[in-house]
């Protein structure tokens, strides 16, 4: 389905679990979108900046770039089947509390300013860089955490070393 479709059928609350968007998915400021399908998959990348509506990816998400949802306040978790082939953007989502274990990125993982988070899972991984800036929250990190670039961890107070 190409992405003007797919983002109307998103909006209206009638896009079929298993949907695929040829390109890009742009749903930036949708605060009205609740729920996005099951196994949905966006060849290109996905754009969910301040979808503050939004409580949680669906099961079998897969993005072919890109994955932003900066801003989306009411995310509290990612499933654990999460697929992104590019970066992922997951900075100002206030609500985040964990990612699930095992967690691993195949680009860079972004959470600035997640100040819900108050650890990091077992065997996090990214392939690039972890950027955790201003998590005010997070008291640890992993000893099992590999990151295949730079780890940021400035501004966060409450990081017991």
């Amino acid at each position: 389905m190409n992405s003007n479709a797919a983002r109307a059928a998103i909006r209206e609350g009638a896009a079929a679990s298993g949907l695929r968007v040829d390109g890009n998915l742009n749903l930036v400021g949708c605060a009205d979108v609740a729920l996005l399908p099951a196994n949905l998959h966006v060849r290109g990348s996905l754009h969910l900046n301040s979808c503050t509506g939004l409580a949680e990816l669906p099961a079998g998400l897969r993005v072919g770039g890109y994955l932003d949802v900066t801003g989306c306040t009411g995310l509290t978790g990612l499933p654990k089947d999460l697929d992104v082939d590019g970066n992922i953007n997951l900075s100002y989502c206030l609500g985040l509390v964990r990612l699930p274990a095992g967690f691993h990125t195949k680009g860079s993982l972004s959470m600035a300013h997640c100040t819900g988070l108050s650890e990091l899972p077992p065997q996090l991984r990214t392939a690039r860089h972890l950027i955790l800036t201003r998590c005010t929250g997070l008291k640890t990190v992993p000893v099992d955490l590999v990151v295949g670039g730079n780890l940021e961890l400035t501004y966060c107070t409450s990081l017991e070393m």
